[in-house]
């Protein structure tokens, strides 16, 4: 990292269901360094969910390999927010 900061909150691997978003936004509302968020991030949805929580990023990995538009879809929502 450089020297940089950040929280990085993973559910794991090919996770059955995504870090809560109650628990992206517990964790947004008490940090000031970026957050980033992966494991268990399936489809669109949650990736909006989870960037609505206050996700600063999105790891992606066994969901674009089951859905690979998922990581187009995701580049969309994430450039919403950016946009904000």
């Amino acid at each position: 990292m450089l020297g940089l900061q950040m929280i990085y909150l993973e559910a794991g691997s090919g996770a059955t269901n995504p870090v809560p978003v109650n628990l992206v936004k517990a964790v947004r509302q008490n940090i000031s360094v970026p957050l980033a968020i992966g494991g268990g991030i399936k489809d669109p949805d949650e990736v909006d969910e989870i960037f609505n929580a206050g996700a600063d990023l999105i790891i992606l990995g066994n969901g674009c390999e089951k859905n690979p538009g998922l990581l187009s879809e995701a580049c969309s929502i994430r450039d919403e927010f950016k946009s904000l």
